[in-house]
């Protein structure tokens, strides 16, 4: 999550590597209140042959205003894919001025075997213009997830906002065509987008993989945390993966709504801000938010929730909510699990 000390201030974010190109993704955010966190993110990935090297990875931040840029809950996790796995990107600049949602990333692919997949799509987008919203949208077979229409807090030509969604999906032994999609709300500003990446996680390749989602509309006037998406599962005590997506909508220039991620009662990541971009009850700030942190299993019943609320009274709206989490270890063998802890399938 990002931030800056000055109110309007931009900060450039961007996951570095020591062998490849000197910056894999990256995104600069605007901030409308200096006390204010956003998230940013992204999807890589990388191939190291049959004989790799150590590699390197960094998360860096620079400033690009007067004041100080600020970085918190900063991680990096590197999943091994398997031959059930898929991926697809499309990095250069493409634009639209057009209403109708215009294919920017396509994955075409025909699983083995039906089975669930976890979807993880990103990509940045910004608009010529200070007024209009920009339309970005998953599409698995012709069904939409991650919706969102979304207005900029500032407006230049190199600014790079982020949009990202997770959700489960059950998949036939047939072709199937994901997407990553965008329009221009108004149909004459152009919409433009890069770095959009989609990933598919075949999750019965993991040992273990557990999700629950809340996509419709909740809203809220209070300040105190209200659920949203809510997981309850026993992990086996091993490290697990776990995934958080939100779009937060918000209509004040004044004051923020804010989302998290808790474990048990209490908060696993920080507070983020969404922040408020316009003051209407019609045209409405959305932010989407994702955050990763690796977990270790405690062998008893653990419940992980997504939570919204707002600064002050005024409304704020959450959709899309999900959660995933997944099993990054071998299930340890019964004779070194808690005792009572049964083994968990897949779902």
């Amino acid at each position: 999550m990002v931030g800056c000390t000055v109110v309007a201030g931009q900060t450039t974010i961007r996951l570095w590597d020591s062998v490849g190109s000197a910056e894999l993704i990256g995104t600069e955010q605007s901030m409308k209140d200096s006390t204010d966190f956003v998230a940013a993110y992204g999807l890589h990935k990388a191939n190291f042959g049959a004989s790799p090297v150590p590699q390197m990875y960094k998360v860096q931040v620079v400033d690009f205003s007067t004041g100080n840029s600020l970085c918190k809950e900063a991680r990096i996790c590197a999943l091994k894919l398997t031959t059930n796995d898929q991926f697809a990107a499309s990095d250069g600049d493409s634009s639209t001025a057009s209403t109708t949602l215009q294919d920017k990333t396509t994955l075409n692919f025909t699983p083995a075997s039906p089975g669930d997949y976890l979807i993880v799509a990103t990509a940045y987008w910004r608009l010529a213009g200070v007024s209009s919203q920009a339309e970005i949208a998953l599409n698995i077979d012709g069904t939409l997830f991650g919706d969102a229409n979304i207005r900029e807090i500032l407006n230049s030509s190199f600014q790079k906002n982020v949009w990202a969604t997770v959700v489960k999906v059950a998949l036939s032994a047939a072709a199937h065509t994901i997407k990553i999609q965008f329009a221009s709300t108004d149909g004459a500003t152009a919409a433009h987008i890069q770095l959009a990446r989609i990933a598919a996680l075949r999750l019965s390749d993991f040992d273990n993989a557990y999700y629950a989602e809340s996509r419709g509309d909740s809203n809220t006037t209070s300040s105190s945390p209200q659920d949203k998406a809510t997981l309850t599962v026993t992990p086996n005590p091993v490290n697990h993966l776990v995934l958080a997506c939100a779009q937060r909508m918000h209509s004040s220039t004044a004051n923020s709504a804010l989302t998290k991620l808790i474990e048990d009662g209490g908060d696993l990541i920080a507070e983020a801000s969404a922040e408020g971009r316009v003051s209407s009850t019609t045209i409405q700030g959305v932010d989407p938010w994702l955050q990763i942190i690796k977990r270790s299993g405690s062998g008893a019943s653990t419940t992980w929730k997504t939570q919204y609320r707002t600064e002050a009274s005024t409304r704020t709206d959450i959709v899309e909510s999900a959660i995933a989490v997944l099993q990054l270890d071998a299930t340890p063998a019964m004779g070194s699990m808690p005792q009572g802890l049964p083994l968990m399938g897949a779902g």
